[in-house]
């Protein structure tokens, strides 16, 4: 059948081309979805990072406080004997 110069598909060709518009559509919404979660995830991962540098950091000058008392201790235990 014609109209004004183009053939009309079948139901068939017309009820493809839906399923194959919406597969691509969910498609890119899965990969959006995908995407949105890795950069949050990134971001989490990245800020827990810090965080463990900040925590490094205050443990290692602990450690330094803790070696310099110590160090103290044994030089007047050494003058006192």
């Amino acid at each position: 059948m014609m109209l004004f110069g183009a053939t009309v598909g079948n139901v068939g060709d017309v009820l493809a081309a839906i399923f194959l518009l919406g597969f691509i559509i969910i498609m890119i919404m899965i990969g959006a979805l995908l995407l949105n979660m890795y950069k949050k995830n990134k971001k989490r991962l990245e800020e827990l990072i810090m965080l463990e540098k900040q925590q490094n950091i205050i443990l290692k000058n602990r450690a330094d406080d803790i070696n310099e008392r110590l160090s103290r201790i044994e030089r007047l235990l050494k003058e006192k004997n």
